[in-house]
């Protein structure tokens, strides 16, 4: 019975009693103000996000002498959300930007063995989202219900036209020179291939040769934002995209020289093996935050500087509901949606063809 239930997770409360008291955290006697001044040094070295800091030194003004040991629990954490939503009244979006950045954090505080686990890794997806009971409160105390709106900004013909114009090396309007694009085929090719693909520009920038098959025309995505692999299916387009990319990183044209798929990377900008378990996540995220200043830079030369990188997998989201007969399960594969609520925060339908499609349901009757 008692293996049974430690299968299950379960301890049960004669033995937890038994021990708590007993058992120590390795470096449970830190305070989060101590480990936060060993992550601000170790943050040029491991790519650590300034957002998070700067989070994390606001969580410290209140909880800097907390030790860790407390603060890695689950009821800690409960409060900690609950003061957030509740008395900081923070939106949603905002709320779960301070769980991730202190999860990342106590990380950071296990890796050099301060801690065993995390606690906040464990757990319910979601525990840090609005529920009826904190709606409720905040109504009840006369304070607002702050809701995070969804990105709906999508690229129009005209300005995905000028993007591609400037991503191909010609002068924007009123700038005088061209923008110096490091391995300008590699920078072309990720930004065409997104919105066909519906991929995040982590995944892309990551991505092995080992993982591209042209001849199932599928994709094979091992480490996905949440955990799990996907499979993402390659049109035609998307082929002949990276099939002449290929050739420029072949030949050494269009600012490929010297790039020879080292670790076996399709393109040139993650640092390192992908395999390697070291700093694999600060690498990834400082790679993708480099490459996303970048496009920002192209977008904005382009006259669409509210744009942003991210905004072309709400693009290809709304492409694969537009252009394709795919159901939402298919899609929700596709993307890497973990629920169709998730899913249809990235929908964003043109009125035209809404206006199409009632016309045509319209002519068949």
């Amino acid at each position: 019975k008692l293996e049974a239930m430690l299968d299950a997770g379960v301890i049960p409360p004669e033995i937890k009693e038994k021990f708590d008291g007993k058992r120590q955290e390795p470096g449970g006697g830190d305070t989060f103000g101590c480990l936060l001044r060993s992550y601000r040094e170790a943050a040029e070295n491991q790519h650590i996000k300034k957002d998070d800091l700067s989070r994390l030194e606001k969580v410290a003004e209140e909880f800097g002498g907390t030790k860790l040991a407390i603060m890695n629990t689950s009821e800690w954490s409960g409060n900690f959300v609950n003061k957030l939503k509740r008395q900081k009244n923070l939106s949603e979006a905002t709320v779960l930007h301070y769980i991730g950045a202190l999860r990342r954090c106590l990380d950071f505080a296990v890796r050099n063995g301060k801690l065993s686990s995390v606690s906040l890794r464990f757990e319910k997806r979601g525990f840090g989202t609005y529920t009826p009971a904190d709606i409720d409160w905040l109504l009840g105390n006369g304070k607002e219900v702050k809701e995070s709106k969804p990105r709906t900004r999508r690229p129009t013909v005209n300005e995905w036209a000028e993007i591609l114009r400037v991503a191909s090396g010609e002068k924007p309007e009123h700038r005088q020179r061209p923008l110096e694009l490091e391995f300008q085929a590699a920078f072309e090719c990720i930004l065409k291939i997104a919105p066909e693909t519906a991929m995040r520009l982590s995944e892309i920038h990551t991505l092995q040769l080992s993982q591209v098959n042209f001849q199932d025309k599928i994709i094979h995505l091992l480490r996905t934002k949440n955990g799990t692999e996907r499979f993402v299916p390659m049109n035609s387009l998307v082929i002949a995209l990276l099939v002449e990319y290929l050739e420029h990183a072949k030949n050494g044209t269009r600012g490929m020289a010297g790039f020879g798929h080292e670790n076996d990377l399709l393109f040139p900008f993650y640092p390192g093996d992908v395999d390697s378990r070291e700093q694999t996540q600060s690498r990834r995220e400082a790679t993708t935050n480099r490459l996303s200043h970048r496009y920002a830079a192209l977008f904005d030369a382009a006259g669409c500087g509210d744009l942003r990188f991210h905004d072309l997998r709400h693009e290809a989201v709304s492409r694969l509901f537009e252009r394709t007969t795919l159901g939402e399960t298919a899609i929700q594969k596709i993307t890497g949606h973990l629920s169709k609520e998730a899913l249809a925060r990235y929908l964003n339908l043109r009125p035209k063809f809404l206006v199409e499609q009632i016309e045509g349901a319209a002519g068949m009757r």
